[in-house]
Parts: structure tokens; C-alpha cells; sequence
């Protein structure tokens, strides 16, 4: 599968997993993923997992497979963070002298505790590079502190400007998604957010697979974000150890370290002829989150009200609940315009591929239901859901859960909306028009 193939599989099946991460984290992770099955033997797998988190921090090998954390009896609870001062951010519209990939990596590793074993190293400076590496700053190991091995992974980026300092992704996940995960965001003296954040990956696959991070994102667009597992090859769920290897406060003292400041400086400005955040183009587009849920609002089963709303604008998807007085019942509804796909210019397959299969209205609508026992894993949990694609190319995918959230504790034995009621809330005239 190419790079643009498996973004755009990103971001189909965000739309069902729900997206912790951002667009530019799911692309330069799906380039990650590409180089590293061609360089396993020589490099750490995950490579630049990281954003997927980015956000995104976050980690790259999240990419579309990965569930929202799992439930946890006793989560994580987050060392203190030190006291310290935000990482000078790098302000010069002109990028200073390159720094090598071994400079980044031997500055990474001076950063980590002494006394660890240290294998797999892969890296790349802020000089121009392959394109499938998106013009990425990173450095990472295979770890071991005689607890098991682990895998860390350090990235340096630079935003466009002007940049938004209270986006969502740079700050803490949706708790409807993800209700175990242990997670802070400060603004810091000058300005910069850090996040800090612990998250359990993967419960149906490896029931114990983590992925912690610290990120720093400065005003002028630079940011530094450091993830870890607990595995040393988190793409094939191989767990050597209880937790990752560094703690939040050892991770929190990576970033904001003052000795990335010539790294920083180093990554030129989006747009220019040397580094940089890659910013691929959506294949589709998302209508405002607030219509979205007003217009769900007046499609619901007469007595029912929405509650407990959220969603993400970026990918089209509003969640809220309902209760019919059988317990709640998390409600998704994802809108998404496919009709400015464009073959061998958006990333990826036009999304009809994904309807070959489905059921077709005399109006030409394809139609796919389903409905699933111990989603993503978590026992218990029923998803009911109707996936419809208009001929117009307007994507409306719902779903409704026997819980408040798709990690959590079944709250009723059946979803509150059948099968029946949710294809007609997809298939309501009232989606008509442009979701732009």
C-alpha cells in the first residue's frame, strides 16, 4: 500500500475508531510505517510513532487501528512535573545552519538516564531528506534499563504561523474516548502548552500496550514531543515490560530541555525549501460540528434529548448521548463531502471502494449496517451501526452504543437506537446540501 493509499485509509477509519491525533501526524506516520517495514532489520519499528500522537501529540504507530484506551482497574496516575523553563522557541523567519542526524541523535541520547543499553538507533536532522519522510526531525532507540526493553521516540516540527495555541489536538483526548487515559496541559511562562500525556493502545490486541509522551509547542510554531511504549516494537504488540521506560516527569524534562533550541531553530519554515510539518490535503470536507449536532438533534426518536456532546471538526464526527430511561447510550454521527475527490490528486481511494458491498435505495444511496458484540475488545460493549454514501458523495456514518463509551462499562443490554432508526437518521433529508 502506497503512503497516500494508507493515509487516506486513515482517515476513512478514523472516522470509526475516532481520531486522536491530526491530519499531518496521520501522514508523516504513514511514511514512518512505509520506511520502517523496509528498514526493520536495521531500525526501531515505530520509528516516528508519534503523533500519532501527536497530539497529536502522539504517536505515529497509533495509526488507524488503534482503540481508545482500555479499561484499566487501576490507571496511571502522572508523576508531578518539575519546575522548569520553556525551551527557547526559534523565531528567525531564515533557518540557521543544518543540524546532522547524528547531532540529533547524540543529543537525544546524552538526554536519557545514564546506564541504559541503547540499540536500533534512527534518526534524521533537519537537512533536506527523502520525501516520504516529510522533512521530519526525529531520533529514537530501542531501550533497555534492565526492566525490560522499550522503545522511545523524539520529534522536532515547525508549525505554519500564526498558530493556534488552544487547538484541540495539542491538548488532552476526548475522556469519552478515552476514559483511563491520564493526561495534563499547562501553558508555561512564556506562553508554550505542554502536554503530558498516558494512554493504554491496542486492548483487543496486546491488553497491556502503552504509549506515554511529553509535548511542547511553542507560539512561533515549534514543538519538541517525546513518546515511549512499553514494547520495542509497539507495531507488533511485543510487551517486555509493565510501563514505558521514562516517567512523566523524565519525559517532561526531555522536551523542554534549552540544548533543542539550535534544532529548533535549524527546521525551516512550512512553505520553504527545507523542513517541516507536511500538510496533506483532506480527501474530504466536514460541515461545523454544531451543525452536525443540531441537525442530529431533530432526527432523534421522539422523547429522546441529546447530552454530554463533543466531536472533532477536522474529521466531521460529533458524539453525544441519550437516555430512554434504560441507561445511556453514546450516540456518534460523522459527516464528511466526498465529492471533491479527485484520483491521482487526493491521498488515497475514492471512499465508494468501501461501499461495494452495501445495500442500494431506488435513489442510488449505498447503505451498510452492521452490528457488533465486544467492540474494540472491551466485553460487552454492542455497536449498532449504518454507514451511507449518497450518490452526491456525502458520507453519513452512525453509531449507538450500549454504553457512554466505547472503553467503558455497558450501561443497558441494547443500544439505544436500532439498526432501523439509525439508517433512517442517516438516510434524513435534512443532510442535504453542501457539508462544506
Amino acid at each position: 500500500m502506497t503512503f497516500e493509499d494508507e493515509f487516506a485509509s486513515a482517515l476513512r477509519d478514523a472516522a470509526d475508531v475516532r481520531p486522536i491525533h491530526r491530519a499531518d501526524e496521520l501522514a508523516v506516520g504513514a511514511a514512518l510505517r512505509g520506511r520502517r517495514k523496509r528498514l526493520r532489520r536495521n531500525a526501531v519499528a515505530g520509528a516516528v510513532a508519534v503523533v500519532v500522537v501527536a497530539g497529536g501529540a502522539g504517536a505515529i504507530a497509533a495509526l488507524p487501528g488503534t482503540r481508545s484506551a482500555t479499561d484499566l482497574a487501576t490507571p496511571a496516575t502522572p508523576s508531578p512535573s518539575p519546575s522548569l523553563t520553556a525551551t527557547p522557541s526559534a523565531t528567525a523567519t531564515t533557518p540557521a545552519a543544518p543540524v546532522g542526524d547524528a547531532e540529533v541523535l547524540s543529543l537525544f541520547k546524552s538526554l536519557l538516564p545514564a546506564g541504559w543499553q541503547l540499540s536500533n538507533p534512527q534518526s534524521h536532522g533537519t537537512e533536506p531528506g527523502p520525501k516520504e519522510l516529510m522533512g521530519s526531525t526525529f531520533a529514537g532507540f530501542t531501550v533497555d534499563d534492565g526492566q525490560g526493553k522499550g522503545s522511545v521516540m523524539l520529534t522536532l516540527r515547525r508549525e505554519p504561523t500564526p498558530v493556534d495555541m488552544n487547538a484541540d489536538w495539542a491538548g488532552c483526548p476526548d475522556p469519552t474516548y478515552e476514559p483511563n487515559t491520564v493526561c495534563t496541559h499547562t501553558t508555561q511562562p512564556d506562553g508554550s502548552g505542554l502536554t503530558v500525556l498516558q494512554r493504554y493502545l491496542h486492548p483487543d490486541k496486546s491488553g497491556g500496550l502503552k504509549q506515554w509522551y511529553a509535548m511542547l509547542r511553542h507560539p512561533d510554531g515549534t514543538l519538541v514531543e517525546l513518546n515511549e511504549w512499553n514494547s520495542p516494537d509497539q507495531a507488533d504488540y511485543q510487551l517486555t515490560r509493565q510501563e514505558p521506560p521514562l516517567t512523566p516527569a523524565q519525559l517532561t524534562a526531555v522536551v523542554t530541555d534549552r540544548r533543542w533550541a539550535p534544532v529548533l531553530a535549524a527546521i525551516a519554515v512550512p512553505g520553504g525549501t527545507g523542513g517541516g510539518v507536511h500538510q496533506p490535503k483532506m480527501a474530504f470536507t466536514a460541515p461545523a460540528l454544531d451543525r452536525i449536532l443540531v441537525t442530529a438533534a431533530t432526527l432523534l426518536p421522539e422523547g429522546l434529548k441529546r447530552a454530554d456532546t463533543g466531536g472533532d471538526d477536522t474529521f466531521g464526527a460529533a458524539h453525544f448521548t441519550v437516555d430512554d430511561g434504560h441507561g445511556k447510550s453514546l450516540i456518534e454521527v460523522t459527516v464528511q463531502d466526498w465529492s471533491d475527490f479527485r484520483p491521482g490528486q487526493s491521498p488515497g481511494a475514492d471512499i465508494s471502494t468501501e461501499f461495494t458491498d452495501a445495500d442500494t435505495l431506488p435513489d442510488g444511496t449505498k447503505v451498510l449496517s452492521y452490528s457488533e458484540s465486544d467492540f474494540g475488545g472491551h466485553k460487552g460493549i454492542v455497536r449498532n451501526g449504518v454507514d451511507i454514501l449518497r450518490p452526491d458523495k456525502l458520507r453519513v456514518l452512525v453509531h449507538s452504543f450500549n454504553a457512554e463509551s466505547p472503553a467503558g462499562q455497558p450501561t443497558r443490554k441494547d443500544p439505544a437506537l436500532t439498526l432501523s432508526q439509525l439508517k433512517a437518521l442517516a438516510t434524513s433529508p435534512s443532510w442535504r446540501g453542501p457539508a462544506k
